[in-house]
């Protein structure tokens, strides 16, 4: 007998006895997905979450027959890996334990040294003596004096009321004082600071003759002798 269709003239789908094409209907199940949030939980958390699982399959055995993994290789995995942390909770403070004993010992060896560097400071008076065994500390170096600038030269600057100044570096200097004056005074004004060899003082009467001079300034302020002046006309 030929199969009936869905759609022959006077049937319907469901009439008793009948099937669609001479199959039964099937219902199909809409896909699920499971949400297990294992990167969110810690390894004690993960373990706990794995036998809850496990038992929970037990319980409902008659649906987790077959399920692959089995419940009893679920607790199994579990239980390992509880064990892994264990072994690894030992080790971690075995290791702590180990690095306190290495750090007395390591202290105590500094203390035996450093005893030995001041028995030495106390008893042996001569410093060739002293340096068969131990370094001696140099002594730090004083900066007493720096010395004068040299080189001064003003060149006419870029703009409209600059000089440029350029001169020789100073050994030790940490920054340099620059002082100006017209021509036709005495007195000096303070005219700016420069942290190099080198720089620019603007503002200047354009074509007025000046007088530059510099002092290097070293460490703790201390303060080199003047240069010799330069002199310019501002541009």
């Amino acid at each position: 007998m030929p199969a009936l269709t869905w759609n022959a003239p006077g049937l319907t789908w469901n009439q008793p006895g009948l099937t669609w094409n001479g199959m039964a209907p099937t219902n199909k199940i809409k896909e699920m997905k499971i949400t297990l949030g294992l990167k969110e939980l810690t390894e004690p958390e993960l373990i706990a979450k794995a036998r809850q699982l496990a038992a929970s399959m037990i319980d409902n055995s008659g649906i987790y027959a077959t399920c692959d993994p089995t419940a009893a290789q679920i607790n199994t995995a579990a239980d390992a890996a509880e064990a892994g942390l264990t072994a690894q909770a030992t080790a971690n403070q075995a290791a702590l334990s180990a690095t306190t004993a290495k750090d007395a010992l390591v202290g105590t060896l500094e203390g035996k040294l450093t005893k030995a560097a001041s028995w030495t400071e106390d008893h042996v008076l001569v410093a060739a003596d002293i340096e068969l065994v131990f370094t001696l500390q140099k002594e730090r170096e004083t900066t007493t004096s720096i010395a004068q600038v040299l080189g001064l030269v003003a060149t006419i600057g870029d703009y409209a009321g600059d000089v440029d100044l350029g001169w020789d570096p100073t050994a030790k200097a940490k920054s340099y004082e620059i002082q100006c004056r017209l021509a036709t005074a005495t007195d000096w004004t303070h005219a700016k600071v420069s942290g190099s060899s080198s720089a620019t003082i603007k503002g200047l009467i354009s074509g007025t003759l000046y007088h530059f001079r510099v002092r290097a300034i070293g460490p703790n302020g201390l303060e080199g002798a003047w240069s010799d002046l330069a002199e310019k006309r501002a541009a």
